[in-house]
Order: structure tokens, then sequence, then C-alpha cells
């Protein structure tokens, strides 16, 4: 059963995702993934923007070693598979198939504690995730409006919910690269005044397909985080450290509090 919301610190959090939610992309020159993984290299470096890069642990390995390189604040986050994340799953073949991919991460240096998976549903078996490491999940897609307004929430003792509040770019038709970047910058200011979490998730492959308009669009996000950060008016933060930081709040607050925010 999942808890109340306990998001209560102005941050805004940076999701690369390598794979894709959708299908529509799959096919996108690889090259020109490997190109756009190289200028968000760059432009996290260069702002010192720590970010949750998701990636299958088989399909991207030269890419894990190379965000491992450019800096030691990266988190690499599981991108769960439905052939094994799925509801029908057998629970020692879902328990087998995170634990290798956790020691997959852990070999370049990684300690993964983030799950990213399709489905809206927490994974029939979500009760290993603890055991394995893992304190933070998130759906590859955009969850109900309800769910994202509360930036993030506990799903059980130890384990959080932090869902996208959007994806960039959208897959919606009438997308618009500089529109959608105007929007997410308002929304920042937004959470920087209510004290809540902004979690913005990138399609790395529609990143790419997007050409320069998009990577310019998503360079204008970053930069205006980066601004809100130095003004001290927000953090940035790795999905690993909201759930850490969430965490050791919660362990601070009195019991009845918590149990007042639930009723």
């Amino acid at each position: 059963m999942a808890l109340s919301s306990f998001s209560r610190l102005s941050a805004f959090s940076l999701s690369l995702d390598l794979c894709s939610s959708t299908t529509t992309v799959d096919s996108v020159d690889q090259f020109a993934v490997q190109q756009a993984v190289g200028q968000l290299l760059r432009l996290t470096g260069q702002l010192s923007v720590p970010a949750t890069w998701s990636t299958p642990e088989t399909k991207h390995v030269g890419v894990v070693s190379k965000i491992r390189q450019a800096s030691r604040n990266h988190e690499i986050a599981i991108w769960g598979d439905a052939d094994w994340t799925a509801a029908a799953t057998p629970r020692h073949e879902f328990a087998r198939e995170l634990s290798r991919r956790v020691l997959a991460a852990r070999a370049f240096g990684f300690e993964t504690t983030t799950l990213v998976f399709n489905s809206p549903a927490l994974p029939r078996h979500g009760n290993l995730l603890e055991r394995l490491g893992i304190s933070a999940t998130r759906c590859a897609r955009l969850v109900p409006t309800s769910r994202r307004a509360v930036g993030a929430r506990s799903m059980r003792e130890g384990l959080w919910e932090v869902p996208a509040a959007s994806v960039f770019p959208s897959a919606g038709r009438w997308f618009s690269a500089a529109t959608s970047s105007v929007n997410i910058r308002r929304a920042i200011d937004r959470t920087s005044a209510t004290r809540d979490v902004y979690h913005l998730v990138v399609d790395v492959p529609r990143l790419a397909a997007g050409g320069n308009a998009a990577m310019r669009a998503l360079q204008r996000i970053v930069l205006h985080a980066v601004q809100r950060r130095d003004e001290r008016r927000l953090q940035i933060l790795t999905a690993a450290r909201i759930t850490e930081q969430l965490g050791q709040s919660r362990a601070a607050r009195p019991a009845r509090s918590i149990l007042r925010i639930a009723a």
C-alpha cells in the first residue's frame, strides 16, 4: 500500500534514458544517439550537473564506461525490460535478472539504487527491490497527473517512487521543443517556490532524432536549473540522492507527524 508523499525539498532531477519508452524511435540512427550522449556528457560536466542515466546492462557498456570517466556524481539506473519485470515473470527469475544488472553496474563502480520500468504499476515482486539495494523506482512513461504532482512518494519503508514530471522530447504530435522548454523552465521556478521535486526525464533516442533544435532547448532547461541552483533556490540531485535525503528527513520527523500527513 502506498504511503503519503514526503517530498519536502526543492530539487531538480535530471534522468537520461538511453532506451526509449516508445517504439517509434527504436530505429533512430545509433550514431546520432552516440553524438547526443557525448553532448549530454559535456553539458552535465561543464555545469556540474549530476544525472541519472538508465540503461540495460548489456546494451550500452561503452557508454557506461564513459559516464564513469566523466563524473563520479552521475548515477546509473537499471532499465527494467518487460521480459523480466512483467507480472508473469517468476520471482526467482526477477531476482536473478535484477541481481545480474546490479552486479554489472557495480563492476563499473556504480552502486545502483534506481529501477526504471515501463509499467505504471510497481513490478509484481517489488518486495525484493529493497533486498537487492533498490531504493527508488520510476515508470519510463508519464504516470497520471495526480501521481506526478506528489514529486516523490514512499511506496513502503525504504522504497520511494520518483515519477517524471515531464518527458522531453514528448511523443505528442504537436510537440514543440521551444515551447516545451519554456513550460519546463516555468515549472522549475514553481518547484523552487513550493519545495517540491521536479523530475525531468530525457528520452535520449528521441532527443537525437530531434536534432539541434531539441538539444538546444534541453540546454536552456538545464542552464535554467543551474541558475536556480546557484541562487540557492533549489538543489540538483540524482534519484538516489533524492531518496537518501527524503529518507533522512522522514527518519528525523516524529511518527505523529508522519501519520498526520498520511491521513
